[in-house]
């Protein structure tokens, strides 16, 4: 008797035979299918967001009393950007997973937190704040971390104290009553920060502190804090004219020695200049710590030296100058690096 397959036993077979099949396939080949499936997706929403786009221009154009002009282009518009951008942002979430699995690794950087805000008006401190929360936000992102626009503006705020946060807070108060003052993306955020707070006074002050700027510590450390302030300055000094302002803030000694140098050996470049009143400067202070050695051996007999180098007292027990022309003359004039 022939025995033959009923429908629903094909159809079983043909199931397990494709169960098979996919349990025998690569587990990188499935992470890239899951990737272009989440593509598929996308494209999908997309054309579904398209859709629904034109089915509210329809009702546009045949003038539906359920949907005004305005409110329909809203609504489209919306619906599309929210649709978009929700799949793609699980697709990226999905292909970053993927990518990981296959890795078998997760990051273990640990991302140093942004100082907060405290709403000085004081200098550039608004802007350099400004840029050290954009890194922080974009090395989350490139870490895998995708927050959407109220995410990224609430981890913003978090960084914000005193004046800056009681101005935010009064913001959203006002955005309430008036939906128009609503800060609705992170840019947004940071535009009405740098107007919130900026220091209408900055040009004035940093034009007053390039002009009575003074080499107080080392040459090196003066000639960074003057090339800051003059970067400052809504209009940038020549060199030219930041060779002669760095010259008269140098200190007198220094000054002095770099007069000594030939006119034809002084060089006209700015950076050139300012690194050989560098090199004078280490000279001058190398001198100046070896002349205090010595006479801090010549003074033996007070038992009290004084070590300019570290700028504090140093108390020593010395003992007696010995008598001349002996042994022990000889000895503490040769641990004294002195003549006899």
């Amino acid at each position: 008797m022939a025995t033959g397959k009923t429908s629903s036993e094909s159809e079983d077979t043909a199931t397990v035979e494709q169960m098979a099949n996919l349990s025998s396939v690569p587990k990188e080949q499935k992470d890239d299918n899951a990737a272009r499936s989440k593509k598929h997706e996308v494209e999908i929403a997309e054309l579904k967001a398209e859709i629904l786009r034109l089915h509210a221009s329809q009702q546009v154009q045949t003038g539906s009393p359920q949907v005004g002009i305005g409110q329909a282009e809203q609504n489209a518009q919306a619906a599309y950007q929210q649709g978009i951008h929700d799949v793609q942002v699980e697709a990226a979430l999905e292909v970053d997973k993927a990518a990981e699995q296959r890795t078998g690794t997760r990051s273990s950087i640990r991302i140093p937190e942004p100082q907060t805000y405290i709403g000085q008006k004081d200098d550039t401190t608004v802007d350099d704040w400004i840029e050290r929360m954009k890194d922080y936000l974009l090395l989350h992102y490139e870490l895998g971390s995708r927050f959407s626009h109220p995410a990224q503006i609430k981890i913003v705020a978090t960084y914000l104290r005193k004046d800056a946060l009681k101005a935010y807070e009064t913001r959203k108060r006002l955005a309430i009553i008036d939906p128009s003052k609503a800060i609705n993306t992170v840019d947004a955020l940071f535009s009405w920060l740098q107007q919130m707070f900026y220091d209408f006074n900055a040009e004035e002050s940093n034009l007053f502190k390039y002009k009575k700027l003074r080499q107080i510590t080392s040459v090196a450390q003066y000639a960074y804090e003057l090339l800051a302030l003059a970067d400052k300055l809504v209009e940038r000094p020549t060199d030219y004219s930041l060779k002669h302002r760095f010259k008269d803030g140098l200190k007198p000694e220094i000054r002095a020695r770099m007069t000594v140098v030939p006119k034809f050996m002084q060089p006209e470049d700015l950076m050139q200049y300012m690194e050989m009143a560098d090199s004078v400067d280490r000279q001058f202070m190398s001198e100046k710590v070896q002349f205090n050695r010595q006479r801090n051996w010549a003074k033996g007999d007070s038992g009290i030296a004084v070590d300019e180098k570290f700028n504090n007292v140093v108390m020593r027990k010395v003992g007696p100058i010995p008598e001349k022309d002996t042994p022990e003359w000889q000895m503490y004039c040769r641990n004294g690096n002195l003549c006899y």
